[in-house]
């Protein structure tokens, strides 16, 4: 007996292997008819084809566009908000102009001028300087140089344009109370004096002085101050102050 329900057993576990292999089989073949039926579907309806959608294996829909989706895109509105590229705004150089010079006018850093250069002023040349321009200090020509007129017995040589001198005056030379040179006399020699004579007296106010002789017309008073001898219309002596002994 059981040997027989062993056999049964077997019988209906091939029964149910058969049964479940064709109905996979079925499932398949059903699959395929399925999937070619949609594909001739496809491509016999090319109105359909037009708006149906592939999905890549990244999941992304590439939609086909019809003629009515093109003219969108072709839209220049829409283009205008897509391409959102603003444009610089250029700035306005304003020029700014340095001070004209002598020989160039106004400039600004780009190059533009204004108005014309100056042009030089010269001040005249002198005995050191050629001419100068005040502005600049560009100068032309040389300079005129000293005219030095000869020293004589009480002055150096001097230049008649500026009064620059150099050296010394030559001094007197007396002889008999007159200078060999010039033809000055000596007041005080003319009137007798010689070096060392003392004169006295009273000045205007009544105060009275004395008066030594040191040459040359120049006299010393008892306070140590000097004088220098001249002559007056009425032919008698006067003394004026010189320094301070």
């Amino acid at each position: 007996m059981k040997r027989v329900l062993a056999i049964l057993l077997s019988i209906s576990f091939v029964l149910c292997l058969t049964a479940c292999g064709k109905g996979k089989s079925s499932i398949n073949v059903t699959g395929d008819d399925r999937q070619i039926a949609s594909s001739e579907s496809q491509a016999s309806d090319p109105g359909e084809s037009g708006n149906s959608t592939e999905t890549d294996s990244s999941g992304i829909t590439d939609a086909s566009m019809d003629d009515g989706e093109s003219s969108i895109a072709d839209d220049p509105g829409d283009a205008g908000e897509t391409d959102d590229v603003s444009e610089p705004v250029s700035s306005v150089h304003v020029h700014s102009f340095s001070n004209a010079t002598c020989t160039e006018p106004a400039k600004c850093s780009c190059g533009a001028t204004a108005g014309e250069a100056l042009g030089h002023s010269y001040v005249d040349a002198d005995c050191t300087d050629p001419q100068r321009c005040i502005r600049c200090g560009a100068t032309i020509g040389e300079a005129l140089g000293h005219n030095y007129v000869d020293a004589d017995c009480t002055s150096p040589q001097k230049c008649t344009r500026c009064g620059a001198t150099i050296g010394t005056a030559l001094g007197h030379i007396f002889s008999d109370g007159e200078c060999t040179r010039c033809g000055k006399k000596l007041v005080s020699e003319a009137h007798g004096y010689r070096v060392g004579d003392v004169m006295t007296g009273y000045d205007s106010e009544g105060v009275s002085y004395t008066m030594t002789y040191l040459g040359e017309d120049s006299w010393q008073d008892q306070d140590g101050y000097k004088w220098t001898a001249y002559e007056k219309s009425d032919g008698t002596i006067f003394w004026r102050t010189l320094r301070a002994g």
